[in-house]
């Protein structure tokens, strides 16, 4: 489990978190913002500028209490920037309060930054380790290298971290092998590093200061007015001064000289992110680089203090004035040396053709659309469309498209008084349908049972009627019977059909080939004296419908026309692409006897029919008119008496480009993403 992680529930959509995050280690879900911990480096950057506080920090205020409880040799290893978080109290006053937690010992970090600092001016010397050495004792500019550019990691110097120094020390004193110890500073990424496989045991927990001022409240301890004790052995000299700007090249003697050749020194996100990028364009000419990932420790993200920069360094300095020079010579040999390895997490590059499908489902359809405005916390639109392809971000992440298509929405809403009156109507329809399709549902269930017995044994008394009569002829009521039970099955068909609009199936149609089945398959029962006559406009894209609903709305329209023209006539079927509302209008006009005005607003409610008795159960349309609204279509109809009818449908012509988008967009997620 990684050291940051997401609080569910708290994210806002703002994408601070991903744009500050110097490795993208951010994975937008669901509109949440959550850790990729095999790409995060622990720096807390999206915990410091999350004002949501939808990021927290691991806590184990608890599971250090529990084993101080039980443990008889316990040191409290605290950071040298201490004096810049607990600025109230005396150092002396510090370490009394660790005495009230639990601690036997408290020592401080410094010493081995006296460690490392030697064994960085030896580095220096040796003709064998790889110039320019990258003296760094941060572990976020170490998980950097290690996971994002672990080219460099022939260049890192070969050493553990001072708080691993001393521990390593520590342990190799009689009696304190197995003590338990605890690092305490401004640092996050610390409780990531104790964890790492080359130097897991040295260190159990990490406190950060913040931690550790909860632990006073818990407790009731009021640091500042403590008589306060002073720090156990060993005693540092200038190592304090490390987590200061240059701190390891001072405390090793290099030197901080901005105008020595051998040296450089680098601090702050900006400096660092810009060294890591450009180091194999440009290989630095000096031999020794240190570099804090924070303005120094005193910057760490858990130093928790409110003094402004430079009052937070003169406080180190205070505590270095009272520090003693230590000889290098007079300090003890201990194995300092660890190895680093590759631990980037390859993902898969995606192709440009790819790219360029993705970008557009945000409204990238050019170049000039690219504003690489960053707002979606990505530098460019093709950075953002490679983390939507590698399932790290969402295409509706850009801020740029959602005002765009928020003022097109707002735009749409502003209709005359007969479109909104237009809207109403369609709603209070739907509603009406809405309602009809559950009580449909059960009423159709109930008598469906009943009403299938019916129609088998009057048939089955038909037929023997007809064996045992056979000159004498069936007696009419007999088939009177068969004839409306047969009508009641065709009613209940029609309801179950109208309640069952559900879910659609969407696949790509050609519009023209499936009117053209469905017109081959009327002819064959129409009456010779009717045409069928088509205009089908070649440049209509294939559309995303549901084809056996689509064909059963279809049916339903041209069965009626060829009803409606009992004398014979003409039926026109036309399509046509309207590119400017990416629409396709189908049209079925034909010539027959036309609905009066009276009945045209009641077509679409369902068992209205103007047909004769027993010719129709009024189900037809209202099932088409359902079929065309889930689809996000409109349907509606002209006619006059004696010059005929004319219904025109407008489905969607749109969903097959933006369909197409996410259908392969979700074939690359699916089997590219990470490896």
């Amino acid at each position: 489990m990684g050291v940051v992680k997401g609080v569910s529930g708290r994210c806002k959509r703002c994408y601070t978190c991903v744009r500050n995050c110097p490795v993208k280690a951010i994975c937008v879900e669901a509109g949440e913002a959550k850790v990729l911990e095999d790409f995060c480096v622990s720096c807390g950057t999206c915990v410091r500028v999350c004002n949501q506080k939808a990021k927290e920090v691991e806590d184990s205020t608890s599971a250090v209490m529990n084993r101080l409880a039980v443990e008889q040799t316990s040191f409290a290893l605290i950071a040298p920037s201490f004096p810049a978080s607990f600025y109230e109290s005396t150092p002396k006053q510090v370490v009394e309060s660790f005495r009230l937690l639990g601690f036997t010992n408290v020592v401080e970090v410094a010493y081995g930054a006296e460690l490392i600092g030697r064994e960085s001016k030896r580095l220096l010397a040796d003709p064998a380790i790889k110039k320019p050495i990258i003296t760094s004792p941060c572990p976020v500019v170490v998980g950097l290298i290690e996971k994002h550019f672990p080219e460099l990691i022939e260049h890192l110097a070969p050493v553990v971290s001072p708080v691993l120094a001393l521990a390593r020390y520590l342990r190799s004193l009689p009696g304190y092998k197995d003590a338990y110890m605890v690092f305490v500073g401004p640092c996050i990424a610390k409780k990531a590093e104790i964890r790492d496989p080359e130097v897991v045991g040295l260190v159990n927990h990490v406190l950060t200061f913040r931690e550790v001022k909860k632990l006073y409240k818990d407790k009731g301890i009021v640091s500042s007015q403590l008589p306060g004790t002073p720090f156990d052995p060993p005693y540092p000299g200038e190592g304090r001064v490390f987590p200061l700007m240059g701190g390891i090249l001072k405390t090793g003697n290099i030197g901080t000289d901005i105008l020595d050749p051998r040296i450089a020194i680098i601090e702050g996100y900006h400096e660092t992110m810009e060294f890591l990028r450009n180091f194999k364009v440009s290989i630095p000419k000096q031999e020794i680089i240190d570099i804090l990932y924070c303005r120094g420790c005193i910057d760490g993200v858990e130093i928790d203090s409110p003094l402004p920069f430079l009052e937070k360094r003169k406080r180190i300095i205070d505590l270095v004035g009272e520090s003693r020079h230590l000889n290098p010579s007079s300090l003890p040999e201990v194995d300092l040396h660890r190895k680093f390895h590759d631990k980037r997490r390859k993902v898969a590059e995606p192709i440009e053709e790819e790219i360029i499908e993705v970008m557009q489902l945000f409204g990238k359809f050019s170049p000039e659309d690219e504003l690489n405005c960053g707002a979606c916390g990505y530098p460019t639109c093709r950075e953002k469309a490679r983390a939507v392809l590698n399932g790290f971000a969402e295409p509706e992440m850009c801020l740029p498209e959602i005002i765009k298509q928020l003022e097109k929405s707002v735009g749409e809403l502003r209709i005359s008084h007969d479109e909104l009156k237009k809207a109403q109507d369609e709603l209070v329809q739907s509603e009406k349908l809405a309602s009809l399709g559950q009580l449909s549902a059960g009423v159709a269930h109930e008598l469906n049972n009943p009403l299938g017995g019916i129609l088998l044994f009057s048939n089955l008394l038909l037929e023997r009627l007809r064996e045992q009569q056979k000159e004498g002829g069936v007696p009419e009521e007999i088939e009177v019977i068969v004839k409306e039970a047969t009508r009641c099955r065709n009613i209940v068909r029609g309801l179950l059909n109208f309640a069952r609009q559900s879910k659609l199936q969407k696949s790509k149609i050609a519009v023209e080939e499936l009117l053209s089945e469905i017109l081959e398959i009327e002819k064959r029962s129409a009456p010779n004296n009717i045409i069928f006559v088509t205009h089908f406009d070649k440049s209509l894209p294939r559309l995303m419908l549901d084809p056996v609903q689509v064909r059963q709305a279809f049916t339903n329209i041209i069965h009626n026309a060829v009803e409606a023209m009992p004398d014979g006539g003409t039926l026109s079927v036309t399509t046509r692409y309207i590119s400017a509302s990416q629409q396709a209008e189908i049209n079925f006009a034909d010539t027959g006897t036309g609905i009066s005005e009276e009945f045209l607003t009641k077509l679409f409610t369902p068992f209205f029919t103007t047909k004769g008795i027993g010719k129709g159960t009024g189900l037809g349309l209202a099932i088409s008119y359902g079929i065309i609204k889930m689809h996000r279509g409109g349907i509606t109809v002209q006619s006059a008496v004696s010059k005929g009818t004319t219904f025109t449908v407008l489905l969607p012509a749109e969903q097959e480009f933006e369909d197409n988008l996410l259908d392969s967009f979700a074939k690359n997620t699916m089997f590219r993403g990470v490896r």
